[in-house]
């Protein structure tokens, strides 16, 4: 149903049919531009604005963890978590809807994969859009003549035009989008579509959204990854626009662009060189100082003591009080996530001025991003290289935040009515983990594992590598469950010396404890990992680690029931 004004006819003859009728049910549907809102419009019908509202929310852990059950129920060795885990991080990557319609697509997508092996957010969206355009189908609009490569040509150019126009959400005016439709056409000539047909082809597939503007109706893509995928295809088309995305004025710009470039192409070394050197000379002189100290990069972690120092049966009380988390309790948790993401009401403007905080933030983790989708390079130690230069510049911009929180906290900490919130106090608590937790982000991929496994064998010769540094590779590495993981935790407990990194390297061991171990024999692991770093962190003999594991098993038995084990 649609309430604008060119359906009043309509409306008014549905409503006497159903007056007429008597007790007659219907159930009626409109399309939303953000989600869960009722059009504006709606409300100049009272016979219509008195229906009975509902939303259809959009699927949260749990239905996309029995879609995906469903759909994989022929493979009972896929993993189940990490496809939950892989397709909600992606919605959430491209702001894409939950719907059934989107995570279906995206299971087609992973399933045509080789062993269902991840792709990366380019491919995926790539995918995507071809599955959109039902590329492959012979019934596809044009397809002799007008087909899925014409059109994203034609896209890409659409988009290209919103860019230089600039306006509120790069839309443009649907008159003159026909009109810009029609020139690229004739220009090509190609004189057997019609510029209107080709639109409304586009906004039957999603790919547009119309709008009005003080009563001009608009067109716009109607998510920004669309915008942003149809803009990457214009680097191939437009060396010129291509050149302006990565000169070192722009390339902070166009972030969401040279990912998908990148992803997509999978072997751009040059962007990579290209980017890595920028960041290494804009944090060359915090990169200086940082050395200059006698911990470097542990200096700003360090404390006297250890928490985990204090920890005893005590600890084990305040573990009794958090059970471990049932699937629908570790559901909820991602629901919250997912819900706490804004739904798109628009696209955003590019961002033109930029803080250095805000330069020197997106330019390691730009560099990340496109070290992880520079997968195909063979340029010798050229991924080895820039992981140890975006590890090393990351660990700085992490210096800097938590300098920036202390110097925030000894500005206000004397003001009247000045409170510490909880989210700053967890950040001043567990830098490290959340550092680690962005750092897994971007770059925790199985495609990296031998790089990063150098880098462990590197640090383990190197006396100056610190235990941040460890810290941030060895449970990367873990946390994409490496091979040979347990023994690089192993070794990196019994040589972490900073207090702080060592309760962060039980912090992270815990929550393995909790949330990956499944049976009783990863439990006993853990239980001795928890048990080492706790007897370090004490500076106790190793024969007390046996009194400390059988606390911890005493309490799972208690709490853990054997169905869970």
């Amino acid at each position: 149903m649609s309430f604008d004004e060119y359906e009043t006819h309509k409306l008014n003859t549905l409503k006497k049919f159903l007056e007429s009728r008597g007790n007659i049910k219907i159930i009626g549907a409109v399309t939303q531009n953000v989600e869960g809102a009722i059009p504006i419009e709606l409300l100049n019908y009272k016979y219509f604005s008195s229906f009975r509202k509902l939303h259809i929310k959009a699927f949260g852990s749990t239905e996309t963890r029995k879609l995906i059950k469903k759909w994989f129920a022929n493979h009972p060795s896929v993993d189940l978590d990490g496809k939950v885990e892989k397709l909600l991080s992606t919605l959430l990557k491209l702001n894409l809807p939950r719907t059934p319609l989107a995570i279906s697509m995206f299971l087609w997508i992973i399933e045509q994969q080789e062993n269902y092996a991840p792709i990366n957010n380019a491919t995926m969206l790539e995918n995507f859009i071809e599955k959109l355009f039902a590329k492959h189908a012979k019934a596809e609009i044009y397809a002799d003549k007008f087909d899925f490569k014409n059109k994203v040509r034609l896209l890409s150019d659409i988009s290209y035009k919103m860019l230089l126009d600039d306006q509120k959400d790069y839309q443009i005016s649907e008159r003159d989008l026909i009109d810009f439709i029609d020139d690229t056409l004739k220009a090509k000539k190609f004189d057997f579509i019609k510029p209107s047909l080709m639109l409304n082809h586009f906004l039957e597939k999603g790919i547009l959204v119309e709008e009005s503007d003080n009563g001009i109706p608009c067109v716009r893509f109607r998510f920004s990854c669309f915008m942003h995928y149809f803009l990457m295809k214009q680097m191939d088309y437009n060396q010129d626009f291509k050149k302006h995305v990565l000169s070192p004025d722009n390339l902070l710009t166009f972030l969401e662009e040279i990912d998908l470039y990148t992803g997509t192409k999978r072997d751009e070394s040059d962007i990579l060189s290209l980017i890595v050197n920028l960041m290494e000379e804009e944090y060359a002189e915090i990169n200086d100082i940082i050395d200059s100290f006698p911990q470097k990069h542990d200096e700003v972690f360090e404390s006297k003591n250890s928490i985990a120092a204090t920890f005893d049966g005590s600890f084990l009380k305040k573990l009794k009080e958090k059970a471990k988390p049932t699937q629908s309790e570790l559901d909820k948790m991602n629901d919250h996530v997912l819900d706490s993401v804004i739904p798109e009401a628009g696209i955003a403007k590019k961002k033109t001025e930029l803080t250095n905080r805000e330069k020197m933030e997106r330019l390691w983790t730009l560099a990340a991003q496109v070290l992880r989708n520079t997968e195909e390079t063979k340029e010798k130690d050229l991924k080895y290289n820039s992981y140890s230069s975006i590890l090393r510049c990351s660990m700085s911009f992490s210096f800097l935040w938590k300098m920036q929180i202390d110097d925030f906290i000894m500005e206000n900490g004397d003001k009247e009515g000045f409170s510490m919130d909880n989210e700053l106090k967890k950040q001043i608590d567990i830098l490290p983990v959340i550092h680690q937790m962005w750092f897994r982000m971007l770059l925790g991929t199985s495609k990296l594992s031998v790089v990063l496994k150098e880098k462990m064998l590197a640090d383990s010769n190197n006396l100056d590598a610190t235990d941040f540094e460890k810290f941030l590779t060895i449970f990367t590495y873990a946390d994409i469950r490496g091979r040979d993981q347990d023994k690089w935790i192993r070794k990196f407990i019994n040589s972490v010396k900073n207090h702080h990194i060592m309760d962060m390297t039980l912090f992270k061991l815990v929550s393995y404890y909790f949330l990956r171990s499944k049976n009783k024999e990863s439990d006993s692991k853990y239980e001795n990992m928890i048990g080492d770093v706790i007897v370090k962190a004490r500076g106790q003999k190793k024969r007390n680690k046996g009194r400390i594991i059988q606390l911890y098993r005493d309490r799972r038995s208690k709490e853990i029931s054997p169905s869970q084990d």
